[in-house]
């Protein structure tokens, strides 16, 4: 299988079997960890209109009305087809097997100045910018003619960690119509882990782990205008960061070696704009396009050749209610392309989730389909033979939302 030339060193310094799973092609692309915003066909620029608006859009924090917190999750499972691996053995299979995730929590405030037009709101939050977390089990069988048996193994790994942040923000509320906020995201929990275990066909195993340690900052601004009562526009801005990352440590047997020497990562900026339209009293739609310059990418400085930009294309739309019905669609260029090619591949999704009261909680729920292919060429001792990967991917998950 033929890695992405992009990814190379960011691979190396992650766990190597990562190279195979769903995390391959959304590894440098920010998740979307509001519920409802993802329900929307992740539509984040403005369908986050509550304390986690400070993950995606600042500017939307200056829109509360009252003191609120956040807390939500999600759970990934999937399968991955592998044309290559399915013809060279008897049976194969490739499962992302359930794994579940805290990947948000915020709080935020408004702040009235009285006698003013001029309100501003702070807010302080932790979430998962990218999320590496998965489990996934893996299990072949070949067909051995001397001894007339079916030989079976399988692989399993457990990924931890990811890109985590604290993120303080700060938004300015101009007389109910501008709003403009800025956030600082700092790493927290700064640990890559990746478990994995390989059991032969006689029921050996072998269990390795690998460690990394890691550290990123930077900003993000945004801003939204209410153009009238039916149309709002929205604008998001992430500069490019370095992803600084300690020599790894990898443990074989109960044995730890650490390698040479850490490296950086530079992640290109993300641009983001947003509109949404209120067809009716109780219709919203939501569109949205956002930036992917995957060929940006460095590492330890130098450009790395490979894949081209890309691009997201996002719509959503919300029937609003005592419970709010959402779904949406979403196109987004991700960093994987075919072998021989510089495009990057496009990662199509459905959503759907809902909204209403549970008690003194709001609850918002989502679930997220989406596919992504690609082809690869492998030698069979005579000619080149074209093979491809499906990527199938499920993710639910859901927001609690309490208002002080």
């Amino acid at each position: 299988m033929k890695a992405i030339s992009t990814l190379i060193p960011l691979i190396a310094l992650l766990p190597a079997s990562l190279l195979p799973q769903v995390l391959e092609y959304e590894i440098i692309s920010p998740s979307v960890t509001d519920a409802r915003s993802v329900a929307m066909g992740r539509t984040e620029v403005l369908s986050t209109v509550s304390s986690n608006g400070m993950f995606s859009n600042p500017g939307a924090l200056a829109m509360l009305t009252s003191r609120q917190g956040q807390l939500g999750g999600r759970m990934l499972m999937g399968t991955i087809k592998n044309d290559g691996a399915e013809e060279y053995y008897d049976s194969y299979s490739f499962t992302l097997t359930p794994q579940l995730s805290i990947n948000h929590l915020s709080f935020a405030m408004p702040y009235y100045v009285t006698g003013s037009n001029v309100n501003l709101a702070f807010g302080i939050g932790f979430r998962t910018y990218f999320d590496l977390e998965a489990n996934s089990e893996s299990k072949r069988s070949l067909y051995d003619e001397a001894s007339d048996t079916y030989n079976e193994s399988s692989i399993e790994r457990q990924t931890r960690g990811g890109l985590k942040m604290i993120t303080p923000a700060v938004a300015v509320n101009l007389q109910d119509q501008f709003f403009f906020g800025v956030a600082f995201n700092k790493s927290s929990s700064g640990t890559i882990m990746e478990k994995y275990q390989y059991t032969d066909y006689t029921g050996n195993t072998v269990k390795n782990e690998t460690e990394t340690e890691h550290s990123a900052s930077f900003l993000q601004i945004g801003g939204i205008a209410r153009i009238n009562p039916r149309l709002t526009l929205g604008y998001m801005f992430r500069p490019a960061f370095k992803w600084k990352f300690k020599p790894a440590k990898y443990t074989v047997d109960g044995e730890t070696t650490t390698a040479e020497e850490g490296s950086d990562i530079t992640i290109p900026n993300v641009m983001g704009i947003g509109a949404s339209l209120q067809t009716s009293p109780t219709g919203l739609w939501t569109i949205e396009y956002q930036t992917r310059n995957f060929a940006d990418v460095e590492y330890n400085g130098e450009k790395q050749e490979g894949i081209d930009n890309g691009a997201c294309f996002r719509i959503g739309a919300e029937h609003q209610g005592p419970t709010s019905w959402r779904f949406g669609f979403f196109n987004d260029a991700v960093s994987m392309t075919d072998e021989d090619d510089t495009k990057p591949k496009s990662l199509m999704g459905f959503t759907s989730g809902f909204g209403s009261e549970l008690g003194a909680v709001h609850l918002d729920t989502f679930a997220e389909f989406s596919l992504v292919s690609r082809e690869y060429q492998q030698y069979d001792g005579v000619d080149y033979i074209t093979y491809e990967d499906r990527f199938t991917i499920i993710r639910l998950g859901l927001s609690l939302t309490a208002e002080f």
